[in-house]
């Protein structure tokens, strides 16, 4: 039974409702308005989920008046106790700058920021991060200890999309199901409107199907009809690759002319003959791209996402991988389909990244501060993961040898024996020396002494075009403070559009 939260109309959990070869039964539809049922619940969040009051940071709590008189005896004593409180309650209380403990791994930065960590911060980061963590969910396990934690969950918030987003994203997808009813189809969003990895330039992805009401279904041609009897056949048959091929274009073009008829949607192109044949569009007034194909697996990757955002380890996955989004997004790398490395690619490095690489490495005080997490990303695909000799299988949990090649290979979860990163043919090329180039400018800032205005032009640097309409910190600011700062996994029943916040 699906977990429903406080919040009528959501969900704590993607309703583990999957897209298979009976998808026609994935959801019964409701036929409402949509945007008003977001709304709703967007209304009733905000009540129930006001910024958290601050846990016990002692540190955090010091006057500012006062903070430059207090002594060093002092400090030590209060991080002391802190370390000693802090102990017996880790699930829910944030980790403090603490002094570095004896069995702290000596490979690698992250020793050094612990032992920097533990030295006198400004009253400049005082004063940001009690703004900061203000925001902070009370469930949420994120923790800045650095001044670039700070700045990094400004970020995070400022590329999360706003409550009116929502709402435009919604009224498309409602338009774009009323616009299909007329040829029998439904859809069901996938990607990151379903998992939450949005940034601004993200895509409203849609899987057509056979609508599971009678009376649309009967509107449906008895051409798109045979069309998808194959299509659906083809996995249980010995039909021919041709005859699926002519099936899913007959499809694609069936469903590239009516959105073609529709005066809200614009740039309406039909890509029949590609690898995943796919209508691509643009809703005139909400300025949102709309990819839509029959692509089941794009519903089974945002589900499979989905239930590992849900267990215990992966808090910080989501927040991670849409900063490595955007950073991809600001080089333009982030385009499969001319070579990009696309979402689910990288959320299953970053996954890996996290399961493997930052428990062995780094010391238990950093496992939460995501700006160590970013910066180690980046020195460990940048630099020291060997990709063209190494691939990831990450239900398998392990790596494996490889033939020497540029190619980044990542054993697909949903379909075992391909690699869901086959695509990414520039990220030998292009998005390893990026990875490489962040990680030199990002680590100088890990230092807690690190210069803010320094701080916030870097990050600029690596991320503002990824921020339409950002020409300064100062717009970062403004824009994260307007954000929503919800708790993770919240989905909206109806349509799986997910309604959480990044941390």
């Amino acid at each position: 039974m699906t977990q429903t939260s406080s919040v009528e109309g959501t969900s704590t959990y993607p309703s583990r409702r999957r897209i298979s070869s009976q998808s026609k039964d994935h959801r019964q539809h409701r036929h409402v308005n949509l945007s008003e049922s977001s709304r709703h619940a967007h209304g009733s969040h905000r009540a129930s989920s006001s910024p958290a009051p601050h846990k016990d940071h002692s540190k955090h709590n010091h006057d500012n008046n006062n903070h430059h008189s207090t002594s060093e005896r002092h400090r030590r004593r209060d991080r002391d106790e802190e370390d000693s409180d802090s102990s017996g309650n880790r699930a829910h209380q944030r980790v403090s700058r603490r002094t570095r403990t004896e069995d702290t791994n000596a490979k690698g930065f992250p020793s050094t920021v612990v032992a920097s960590a533990s030295s006198s911060p400004s009253s400049t980061f005082l004063s940001t991060t009690d703004t900061v963590q203000g925001w902070l969910p009370a469930t949420s396990v994120a923790t800045c200890i650095l001044p670039l934690d700070a700045k990094l969950v400004e970020l995070l918030y400022a590329l999360s999309p706003t409550a009116d987003d929502r709402d435009g994203k919604l009224r498309v997808i409602d338009e774009v199901r009323r616009t299909l009813w007329r040829t029998g189809l439904d859809i069901q969003i996938y990607g990151s409107l379903c998992t939450g990895l949005v940034i601004p330039a993200s895509d409203v992805d849609c899987v057509m199907m056979r609508s599971s009401d009678a009376q649309i279904a009967a509107a449906m041609s008895a051409s798109l009809n045979n069309a998808l009897l194959n299509v659906a056949s083809a996995a249980t048959s010995s039909l021919p690759q041709r005859a699926v091929r002519a099936a899913l274009t007959t499809g694609i073009r069936t469903a590239a002319d009516r959105m073609r008829r529709h005066s809200s949607f614009t740039s309406v192109t039909c890509i029949a003959h590609a690898k995943v044949p796919i209508v691509k569009c643009r809703h005139r007034a909400e300025n949102v791209k709309v990819d839509l194909s029959f692509e089941k697996d794009g519903c089974v990757s945002s589900n499979y996402l989905c239930e590992l955002f849900c267990e215990p380890g992966n808090e910080l996955a989501r927040p991670l991988i849409v900063l490595i989004k955007a950073m991809v997004n600001h080089y333009g790398l982030d385009d499969p389909s001319v070579g990009g490395l696309g979402s689910f690619p990288v959320s299953m490095l970053v996954l890996w990244y996290l399961k493997h690489r930052v428990p062995a490495h780094y010391a238990p005080e950093l496992h939460h501060s995501i700006a160590v997490l970013l910066v180690g990303f980046l020195q460990y695909y940048g630099k020291e993961f060997d990709f063209k000799r190494q691939g990831i299988d990450y239900v398998q949990q392990k790596t494996f040898a490889k033939a020497p090649a540029n190619d980044l290979f990542i054993v697909n979860p949903i379909r075992p024996g391909t690699n869901c990163a086959r695509a990414a043919t520039l990220f030998a090329t292009r998005v390893v020396p990026q990875f490489q180039k962040a990680a030199e400018a990002l680590s100088p800032l890990l230092d807690p002494k690190a210069s803010q205005d320094v701080m916030e032009q870097r990050l600029l640097q690596f991320f503002a075009k990824s921020l339409p309409g950002v020409r300064s910190w100062r717009d970062v600011a403004r824009q994260a403070a307007r954000s929503s700062h919800r708790p993770q996994n919240m989905w909206d029943q109806a349509t799986n559009l997910y309604l959480g916040g990044v941390l």
